[in-house]
């Protein structure tokens, strides 16, 4: 997900793409509807007025991530069986009530209550079941071997793999894509590629920093205390720097990374990459 970089006299491609906390303790035992989640069926699945109650919250608190439709925007498609941290009605529920640490996941513990979750989750499994054209239908014709290439390829236009890690290998300038092809939908991948400008990723803010002696580093935040800071240099370096020594520090607006990739590449080689984007969801690769 998202485009590249010029470093030195290479174009580099940084794809950033790039989605909840106290329980008091009760002494009554907690009714099926508002027990803690287990194996048992979602005591609300399949009955309407929980699915429209389940509908109005979704358009509240979800809607602005996953999409109106559940097929995703800047947050995962929830229509799909791609589910990262575990896709069972009792697994969604504690992602919703505890939320996940890194991502743009708050928790919902104190905002929802546990029946309210459920009727969410009600919801959720009705749109699912709805079905639709898979938003990944006009890649389809991508080749996701030459993607991978393309992506991997140290004298090619793209040259992914310099600002972006895979499973442990790659730089560090862009967010990790190993998960992906899970995380994000292929609408914010593409629009991350062919305008990096456009959100950048959390934690991936650029920032400039002079210091007194006239010395500039670019790069983005990655520790700051009170007498420190360290920045990942567009050079893929960790830069540590005395708050004593620093003259200025300016945020830089826009992405560093250089738009125009899809006039780099061609349409197929584009659908290419977003092929090999797509198998990058977590599971593990068939056989």
């Amino acid at each position: 997900m998202k485009v590249f970089l010029k470093i030195g006299s290479a174009v580099l491609f940084a794809l950033f793409l790039i989605t909840a906390t106290s329980c008091s303790r009760n002494t009554t035992p907690p009714s099926k509807a508002t027990a803690a989640p287990n194996k048992s069926a979602n005591p609300f699945q399949g009955k309407p007025e929980a699915i429209q109650e389940g509908q109005n919250m979704y358009r509240s608190y979800c809607s602005g991530c996953h999409g109106g439709s559940g097929h995703g925007g800047k947050c995962p498609d929830l229509t799909d069986d791609l589910w990262i941290h575990g896709g069972a009605d009792e697994e969604v529920f504690l992602t919703i009530n505890k939320g996940v640490s890194g991502t743009e996941m708050r928790n919902f513990e104190v905002g929802l209550k546990p029946e309210e979750i459920w009727k969410l989750i009600a919801y959720i499994r009705s749109i699912a079941a709805a079905g639709g054209e898979s938003a990944w239908k006009p890649f389809e014709d991508g080749d996701a071997a030459h993607g991978k290439a393309l992506f991997s390829d140290a004298k090619g236009q793209a040259q992914c793999y310099r600002c972006h890690m895979v499973l442990g290998e790659g730089g560090r300038i862009g967010p990790d894509l190993s998960r992906i092809g899970a995380k994000r939908t292929p609408d914010y991948i593409l629009e991350s590629i062919v305008k990096p400008s456009a959100d950048i990723v959390d934690g991936y803010l650029q920032f400039t920093v002079t210091t007194k002696n006239g010395t500039e580093t670019i790069g983005y935040k990655k520790n700051e205390d009170n007498f420190t800071m360290q920045l990942i240099s567009t050079e893929d370096e960790l830069v540590s720097l005395e708050k004593s020594d620093i003259a200025s520090v300016s945020t830089n607006k826009n992405s560093v990374m250089v738009e125009g990739l899809e006039k780099l590449l061609s349409k197929k080689e584009l659908h290419d990459i977003m092929a090999y984007l797509k198998t990058l969801n977590g599971k593990p690769a068939s056989k």
